[in-house]
């Protein structure tokens, strides 16, 4: 039985792929170009800075230049990530800022529950294949997409204005469907005109579907310092040897003085 469920989890995954082609990178970042794409790995995922805490954006994550200081509650789009002198670190922006683009440190931020996580949770209950929710020509206004079924959180909009019906040969599919404990049906669109998400079946333009999944989290949070430029622990670390050792040597010097006998 564990080994179908990984099974379908593996497929469930690699039915998504065609999302990749909407991945976001760094590409205005020097460190990111210097240190090299293949240097890191990419997780294209959602992170919240938590309650009572802030998280800081560098240009790098070696040598600091802060960008701008998030406030509990942002949310942060991650893309490349990387162990960076010991510690974990990853290249994204805020939504909604796309020119505040850099780095932050993975261990103050809390990982969004998404969809990834949903299929690891509910995957034995997701259906896979090519379904069709409508034909574009019958929609007209704005499709929103959610992060996950019953999640309440905004992925992307879908636009039917009356142009591009012939897009995917006129039609809105998708490729995994759900069905809520209420009954309600998700599909989740793989990739469409650059969007990727999960369509509520029920009322494909609801503003607010009623049902909630509320799934637990554990958090991810693990530094909660006060936070510090990069870099600056390296130079402590430096600088705390070589007083130790200066503060020795005067010690010792003294201590020779006074053991010198009287002339």
């Amino acid at each position: 039985m564990k080994r179908l469920l990984c099974l379908l989890l593996i497929v469930l995954t690699l039915t998504v792929t065609a999302s990749a082609d909407i991945l976001w990178e760094p590409y205005e970042n020097a460190y990111y170009n210097t240190a090299g794409y293949e240097n890191f790995q990419y997780m294209n995922r959602t992170y919240v800075v938590p309650e009572g805490m802030t998280a800081t954006i560098y240009d790098s994550p070696k040598t600091g230049g802060e960008r701008k200081v998030l406030e509990a509650g942002t949310r942060i789009y991650i893309g490349p990530y990387g162990e960076i002198n010991g510690e974990l670190w990853g290249a994204g922006y805020p939504y909604g800022d796309w020119e505040t683009e850099g780095w932050v440190r993975l261990a103050r931020l809390q990982l969004e529950y998404d969809h990834d996580a949903f299929l690891q949770d509910h995957g034995d209950q997701v259906q896979g294949g090519e379904f069709t929710a409508a034909r574009a020509e019958e929609l007209n206004g704005t499709v929103p997409t959610w992060t996950y079924p019953g999640s309440g959180i905004l992925d992307r909009e879908l636009v039917f204005d009356g142009t591009d019906y012939g897009y995917n040969d006129g039609l809105l599919t998708y490729i995994q469907l759900y069905t809520d404990p209420e009954g309600g049906q998700w599909g989740y669109v793989g990739y469409y005109m650059g969007s990727c998400g999960w369509l509520y079946l029920d009322d494909l333009y609801a503003e607010a579907p009623a049902f909630r999944l509320n799934p637990e989290t554990e958090s991810t949070v693990t530094d909660t310092a006060p936070e510090r430029s990069p870099g600056s622990g390296t130079l402590l670390w430096i600088a705390i040897p070589v007083l130790l050792l200066c503060a020795g040597t005067a010690v010792l010097i003294l201590r020779l003085k006074r053991k010198q006998p009287n002339p």
